[in-house]
């Protein structure tokens, strides 16, 4: 299934973050429970996702369904020092998400955990219920979590799906499977090289020309105007000004030719070695 929704418009007011495709509402466990994915290979770079929006989107989403029951399930694989959020806003997301979203969550799924998810829950386990804790469920792959779930009623990202083959081929002995690169996804109209425009404005300390496109044209025309009458003249040496002795293949003995186009200097000047500009052959 694809990361996008292809009935997504775009005057969805996330459509920013939705289009990306990392939260998903889709199926029912077994419980008749409706089921919320997060899938973290579709989370963009850091600096292509504003995490502020990513938060507001995901409250945004839930708010329509958490007046009832619903389980989470977290697809991990993906995450990496590119895309990961930082820690302060994990906390603070962690606070938004107040008894409202927490009462009827009955359900936690991680799956593929590592052991970042074991340090991160070290350390957020003084801000964490126990009643919450007992939601939360570990899958090593997706053989555990059809032990929970109808899959085939989950948008499984390929990334995971092949990562799980992967894992599951490692266990038995068998190559992995080649990968592929997923396509990368469409820029919006307000980005520019990969980035938002207020990222580039943010970072350019609100400069509306980049600071390198400034720099080079600064360069250019206090350095390069000007340069090549006259002086770039005099460092252009003929083909045909010199000539080898056929004594001296080495280079010794060398005797300058006669300037045939008024080339300035005195008999002494076109001596070989006397002037920087004479070619050594």
């Amino acid at each position: 299934m694809a990361g996008q929704d292809s009935a997504l418009s775009t005057s969805h007011p996330f459509y920013d973050v939705a289009r990306h495709g990392i939260l998903q509402v889709a199926g029912d466990d077994r419980c008749g429970r409706l089921i919320v994915t997060f899938s973290c290979c579709r989370m963009p770079p850091s600096h292509e996702l504003n995490h502020q929006r990513l938060l507001e989107y995901l409250k945004f989403t839930l708010d329509q369904y958490v007046e009832n029951d619903y389980s989470l399930v977290y697809f991990h694989h993906g995450l990496h020092g590119g895309n990961k959020p930082s820690l302060g806003w994990l906390q603070s997301t962690y606070k938004e998400f107040d008894r409202k979203y927490k009462k009827n969550l009955k359900a936690v799924y991680v799956v593929h955990p590592t052991s970042f998810i074991k340090v991160l829950w070290k350390l957020f386990k003084p801000l964490i219920s126990h009643k919450f804790g007992k939601k939360v469920t570990y899958c090593s792959s997706l053989r555990e979590l059809r032990e929970h779930l109808q899959c085939d009623q989950l948008p499984i990202p390929q990334e995971v799906l092949r990562y799980d083959e992967k894992l599951r081929d490692l266990h038995s002995g068998l190559p992995p499977p080649a990968t592929k690169k997923p396509p990368p996804r469409p820029p919006l109209p307000t980005q520019q090289f990969g980035v938002s425009l207020q990222y580039l404005r943010d970072k350019n300390q609100g400069a509306l020309i980049p600071p390198v496109l400034q720099l080079t044209v600064t360069y250019l025309r206090e350095k390069g105007e000007g340069q090549r009458p006259a002086r770039a003249r005099e460092q252009l040496v003929p083909a045909q000004r010199v000539r080898v002795h056929p004594e001296h293949p080495t280079g010794q003995g060398l005797e300058e030719l006669e300037p045939s186009r008024g080339w300035p200097g005195t008999e002494g000047q076109r001596h070989r070695g006397s002037s920087p500009h004479s070619p050594v052959c």
